[in-house]
């Protein structure tokens, strides 16, 4: 299955190919996977991102950012079925990467017990 992995820890955006199982989903976000929105094309991030992680990336959505903790992908969904399927618009990743910011928390950000 052809996927667009937002790789924030190496702060890049690209087109991937995964044998489409839940076990290769996980791994691209390292953990669960969220559906951030559904619709022709869903988003998924890690379902505990923003406990596990002190980076991620800003994602436009209807007009507004979000903030996003860790990793994420994009592929298509069937709205019937809710599975995934191939993303391969090479044009959306350019756009993808428009209107994608990455961020990191300074060392000095993060609380120490």
């Amino acid at each position: 299955m052809k996927v667009i992995h937002i790789d924030a820890l190496n702060r890049k955006v690209e087109g991937i190919e995964i044998d489409g199982s839940l076990e290769s989903m996980q791994k691209l976000v390292d953990g669960l996977i969220k559906p951030i929105c559904i619709g022709k094309n869903g988003l998924f991030v890690n379902e505990e991102g923003s406990m596990l992680y002190r980076y991620g990336f800003m994602y436009m959505l209807n007009g507004q950012r979000i903030q996003l903790y860790g990793s994420g992908f994009i592929c298509s969904v069937n709205l019937r079925t809710g599975e995934g399927s191939d993303y391969d618009n090479q044009d959306s990743i350019e756009s993808i990467k428009k209107y994608t910011v990455f961020w990191q928390h300074a060392e000095s950000d993060i609380l120490k017990s």
